[in-house]
């Protein structure tokens, strides 16, 4: 599978640099799952990218409009500009994400935690906590942004998105955890679920978030030339990283995961080109 930019693609189709096998892949799986709704536009990545059910219907959880400046392109299969020098990435990067990480979010019956590095917008880290729901066994999502800028919005648009029960007011937001947006279920079920925790804070992604680690699943939104160590200590044993990794125009989106005995294995998934992942904290 491809991931390309559409002047990368249309540059490397006129130059006869982008094979026909990878061409086709990006036919069939980037840049072409848009649609005119948050449930069509999920419908479409399910076909894609290759869904599960439990994935496709946490994203159907989670209307990607309130996460967008401009609501009119928010069901476009393509970034959009947050502010900030910013980006949202594609929604099929995003599922991509999602699918690699289904094991760690769903599978067995403990609590799950979750590291979302360079949370901006805020979109994923709510996916990942309806990941969490559906899985019934709560635990806490973390997005961490060295932008305050963009931390307060995503605050907004996690409670816009109807997520914010017990959301603090965005000019509380510090370096250390907020408060949870807990979301509880209804005392009347009979299974009653487990809480998830969302926790939207300032910090250097470089760093990770310790207070909260270890996490069973990191994802990072934005380019590293390699993967800080901070992050990979974070992993629990059995834990998966999924993110891109390269120079600044491009990159490998790469899937680590910690082996039980502490070892690491890498694959690379896919070519990609994202925004770099700045240093430092905080930003703006």
């Amino acid at each position: 599978m491809w991931i390309v930019s559409r002047s990368t693609y249309l540059t490397a189709t006129l130059f006869g640099t982008l094979s026909l096998q990878a061409a086709r892949q990006v036919t069939m799986y980037g840049w072409v799952s848009g649609a005119s709704s948050n449930t069509k536009l999920v419908e479409n990545l399910r076909r894609n990218v290759g869904l599960s059910e439990r994935v496709a219907n946490a994203m159907k959880r989670v209307d990607r409009a309130n996460y967008c400046r401009d609501h009119s392109t928010a069901y476009e299969d393509a970034p959009q500009l947050i502010g900030f020098g910013q980006t949202i990435s594609a929604p099929h990067v995003h599922a991509l994400a999602l699918k690699l990480l289904e094991p760690n979010l769903f599978d067995g019956d403990s609590p799950r935690s979750v590291l979302d590095v360079g949370s901006g917008s805020g979109y994923l880290a709510a996916c990942f906590a309806e990941c969490l729901e559906g899985a019934g066994n709560g635990g806490r999502v973390v997005g961490i942004d060295n932008s305050r800028g963009l931390v307060e919005w995503s605050l907004t648009n996690v409670h816009r998105d109807g997520k914010g029960a017990s959301l603090k007011d965005a000019a509380e937001v510090t370096c250390q955890p907020t408060s949870p947006i807990e979301r509880s279920s209804d005392a009347s079920d009979p299974e009653q679920k487990s809480p998830v925790e969302i926790v939207l804070a300032l910090g250097d992604g470089y760093k990770g978030y310790p207070l909260s680690a270890p996490y069973d699943a990191i994802h990072v939104g934005a380019a590293m030339e390699e993967v800080p160590e901070a992050l990979l200590q974070q992993l629990k044993p059995g834990g998966s990283f999924v993110g891109p990794v390269g120079p600044r125009f491009h990159q490998e989106f790469l899937h680590i995961k910690k082996n039980l005995d502490g070892s690491l294995t890498s694959r690379e998934v896919t070519s990609v080109r994202y925004v770099p992942l700045t240093k430092g904290f905080p930003k703006n």
